[in-house]
């Protein structure tokens, strides 16, 4: 670069620490969430187009977002194969959610994604 040339900084969270791999697909990788993807996950949840497609709130605090990750963990405590995964593409872009969770009033398995747009 040149002496008069500026370069264009976009501050982004930093990458989290790994945590357990579950799946992979040829394009994507599921791995349990961390504390670490709380500030990946509050931007995804503050997003107005995700906002407007779902049913419920969305945490987009800090402290909402590491009661959600101490939540989920439970679950998958108690429920196996249940939960929130975070995806990522198999170069390190964060994607989003995809989750299984149970519906305790039925037994039944309610599925979900909430993706970057």
């Amino acid at each position: 670069m040149g002496d008069t040339a500026e370069r264009q900084v976009t501050a982004r969270p930093a990458a989290p620490a790994a945590s357990a791999e579950v799946a992979r697909s040829r394009r994507i990788r599921l791995r349990e969430l961390s504390y670490g993807d709380i500030a990946w996950l509050s931007r995804l949840y503050a997003q107005p187009k995700v906002q407007h497609m779902l049913l419920d709130d969305s945490p987009t605090r800090f402290f909402e977002v590491a009661a959600m990750i101490a939540w989920v963990k439970q679950v998958s405590e108690k429920h196996s194969g249940l939960g929130i995964w975070r995806a990522d593409s198999f170069d390190g872009e964060f994607l989003g959610t995809f989750s299984l969770m149970p519906v305790e009033t039925t037994g039944e398995v309610q599925i979900g994604a909430r993706l970057t747009t």
